[in-house]
């Protein structure tokens, strides 16, 4: 397993894109912030009206609907619940993400039981679901190593880079914690 350290990441990668989180629950809230505060674009989609909307306003983060989100969005986080996941990106992901971005997922339960098959121009990867002390164990087990290869569908190298740099961005890997 490679540990990254802060002098290994170059947040520039993705400092210069923009990242929507699509839910703001327990992880699209973890990822939102974590990434805004190191400096990279954020916009949350979330349902108008939604408890989720209303969070994200009051947190100070740009909210737009999933769909207005997706626009200019080099980078797709699809943190809401799985079983709304197939749905979503069939009806709101899928004909709107821009050619050649990237689509994230938390886990790989939709790709797996194929409830989502992404564009073959799309990069699919996995970053771990919550917050550090909870997916810290999993990274260490190499949890990490095995499931984003197995489910990433990469187009680029340099966005398996912005990969590594968007989990940096979450202060996953700062500092060397593993």
């Amino acid at each position: 397993m490679k540990v990254y350290y802060d002098k290994d990441c170059d947040l520039s990668l993705i400092k210069g894109k923009t990242v929507a989180i699509i839910g703001y629950g327990s992880q699209g809230h973890a990822h939102a912030l974590n990434l805004r505060d190191s400096g990279v674009n954020v916009v949350v989609g979330a349902r108008k009206g939604s408890a989720s909307e209303t969070k994200a306003i009051a947190a100070g983060l740009q909210v737009e609907g999933i769909i207005p989100a997706l626009r200019g969005a080099d980078v797709v986080m699809m943190l809401i619940p799985d079983e709304q996941i197939g749905a979503v990106y069939a009806s709101d992901i899928e004909p709107n993400i821009k050619q050649g971005a990237s689509l994230v997922f938390a886990h790989g339960f939709n790709i797996h039981y194929g409830l989502v098959k992404p564009r073959a121009d799309l990069d699919v990867w996995m970053v771990p679901q919550g917050s550090w002390p909870h997916c810290a164990g999993h990274i260490c087990q190499g949890w990490w190593c095995t499931d984003v290869d197995r489910y990433r569908q990469r187009q680029f190298w340099q966005n398996q880079r912005i990969g590594d740099e968007l989990c940096d961005g979450n202060w996953w890997w700062q500092g060397g914690h593993h």
